[in-house]
């Protein structure tokens, strides 16, 4: 008998199955069937197919409201919690912010730390209270309110931007001076110059004073004046005088103040009169002897007397040729030609000449300070009244005092 034997039906293979479909826990239907014939693309991503325009805000959409970054960054700045920095003075300490000092100074872009967030700054160039203001006003987006700081401070904040090296801040104090502008008023700096080492400055200032110089002369002021200060001024090429008979007499007026102590500066005084431009009569004048102690000591200083011998040969040949140096038959012995000063008139002065005239050569010491005497009422304003010599003036037509 045979066995009926039935054939076993395979079951059908199915398909892997994405794990994600496995949590189901049950047949897949038709419909996922297809889903798993034709899946989707993972990967497909819209960032690099979308063409981004160069111009993000076309106007049309409000952006939203947000404070001005520099107002924003000025409150961070005027903020003394956030500083980065330790500027030490002497015994003052600054807290501030580095990159500010290196907006607008070199010297601090240079500049190496000791330590950290630690710079110290020597006293000697530049002060407490000038960085004080220097520091505020790199911080103000305006310059503050004008301020009218005392001689000394204005100098220190001057001379504590040239070691800074702040160029903006040099200039803006400079043309802030209107104290310099007015040669009257050029002179009230000088004694605070000792405080701060700026040749530069002094020379400026001492160029200031021209006209002014005579009445500067003639005051308690000049007299009292300190020894290297009386040489720079006599020593500058725009003080106004009439003749170098003037400066010779300036200067013996600050010597005979304080003698004997002050002979020690006869030298170093009559340095700086430039004896090629005093008159043959007035050298023989001083190649005489004389009655006062001080003339007697000045005429009879070894130093003086080669000066005077010197000039008297060069001022001898200048009365017979422009140009001695090449027309005299006989050699000059080598000597520097002096340079003119600002040669001025006043026509109230009764010893004051054209530059021509035959009585400009010589006029006592008794005259230049009666001279002196009478600028004491004239006050020190008059000083504009006097004039430079730029055109023959007619000095001795004028109508007499009496």
């Amino acid at each position: 008998m045979k066995r009926n034997s039935t054939k076993t039906r395979k079951a059908p293979q199915s398909k892997a199955i994405d794990p994600r479909w496995k949590v189901l826990n049950r047949p897949l239907t038709q419909s996922e069937e297809q889903l798993l014939i034709v899946p989707l693309d993972e990967t497909y991503s819209l960032m690099d197919k979308i063409e981004l325009k160069a111009e993000m805000n076309n106007g049309n959409e409000q952006q939203p409201g947000r404070p001005h970054i520099g107002k924003r960054l000025l409150e961070l700045l005027l903020d003394g919690s956030k500083w980065d920095v330790k500027v030490y003075i002497g015994d003052y300490k600054f807290y501030c912010h580095l990159c500010v000092l290196q907006v607008y100074s070199p010297y601090f872009q240079r500049c190496k730390m000791e330590e950290t967030y630690v710079i110290r700054l020597p006293t000697h160039k530049v002060t407490a209270q000038a960085f004080h203001i220097i520091y505020n006003w790199m911080l103000h987006d305006e310059p503050p309110p004008r301020k009218r700081f005392s001689n000394r401070c204005l100098l220190e904040i001057y001379s504590s931007a040239k070691f800074l090296a702040i160029t903006e801040l040099i200039d803006a104090v400079w043309n802030t001076l209107d104290i310099i502008k007015n040669e009257n008023e050029a002179f009230t700096l000088l004694p605070d110059m000792n405080y701060v080492d700026m040749a530069t400055f002094d020379f400026l200032c001492f160029s200031r004073i021209s006209r002014f110089f005579l009445t500067l002369v003639a005051s308690l002021e000049f007299a009292e004046m300190d020894a290297n200060y009386v040489c720079r001024l006599l020593s500058s090429h725009s003080v106004g005088v009439n003749s170098e008979i003037e400066i010779f007499y300036s200067a013996l007026r600050w010597l005979s103040y304080k003698w004997p102590k002050r002979r020690t500066h006869v030298p170093q005084l009559m340095g700086c009169v430039r004896f090629g431009l005093l008159s043959p009569v007035f050298l023989r004048f001083l190649q005489k002897e004389h009655s006062t102690r001080v003339m007697d000591y000045i005429t009879k200083c070894p130093q003086v007397q080669e000066l005077i011998n010197k000039a008297f040969v060069y001022a001898s040949a200048e009365l017979y040729c422009k140009d001695p140096q090449q027309t005299l038959p006989f050699q000059l012995p080598e000597y520097v030609v002096p340079e003119q000063r600002r040669w001025l008139y006043d026509d109230k002065c009764p010893y004051h000449h054209d530059l021509k005239c035959s009585q400009r050569q010589f006029f006592t010491y008794e005259q230049f300070l009666a001279y002196l005497q009478a600028l004491h009422e004239t006050g020190p304003e008059y000083w504009r009244n006097l004039i430079y010599i730029l055109e023959p003036v007619k000095c001795c037509e004028r109508p007499s005092a009496d």
